[in-house]
């Protein structure tokens, strides 16, 4: 066995990237992965102004998961009992930034990697492009962005679309079946 955390930082955070057992990942494609997800955290990260000027360098942990526990996560915390693509579960403010802390842990992203999978092979998209798109959204939701009406979604689209685009991927939502979910 190997250790199946990969940690991505630079000077304003950190992001540290877990692949549980059950997804049969070998070193090579979790190490491929995680540096596909932390390279999308750190992009998105820096697009939100908070978290540049924070006193404290940012912690973001991001796990890749299978369907069962996505499902798990999705019913208990949402009340929708099916797994998702990407769920974010952003640190309460109060126990964000502890007196002492040497950093801000913002929060939690799971990424449903049977789902991003099968998304991605649906959409005719590479699979890093989907899973940089998916973390990308996760850390924006974190940054306290949602999609819960046109215009929020608009504006989520389009930072998500820039960020993707610097990249070198295109539009996600061009010429697209990707759905709206409210997660």
């Amino acid at each position: 066995m190997f250790d199946s955390t990969f940690v991505t930082s630079d000077t304003h955070g950190a992001v540290d990237v877990d692949f549980t057992d059950d997804l049969g990942l070998s070193e090579a494609a979790c190490a491929e992965m995680g540096a596909w997800c932390g390279d999308a955290a750190l992009a998105a990260a820096a697009h939100l102004p908070l978290w540049k000027s924070s006193p404290l360098p940012w912690n973001v942990s991001i796990r890749v998961g299978g369907a069962e526990e996505g499902r798990r996560l999705n019913r208990d915390f949402r009340g929708k009992d099916y797994a998702t693509n990407v769920l974010s579960f952003p640190t309460d403010e109060d126990d964000a930034m502890e007196e002492g802390a040497e950093d801000w842990h913002v929060g939690d992203i799971f990424v449903c990697l049977p789902v991003v999978e099968a998304e991605a092979r649906e959409a005719g998209k590479s699979l890093e492009h989907h899973l940089r798109h998916m973390v990308i959204h996760g850390v924006l939701h974190l940054g306290g962005h949602d999609h819960m009406n046109d215009h929020d979604a608009e504006i989520m689209e389009k930072i998500e679309t820039e960020l993707l685009a610097g990249m070198g991927i295109s539009d996600p939502y061009a010429d697209s079946e990707l759905v709206r979910e409210d997660h």
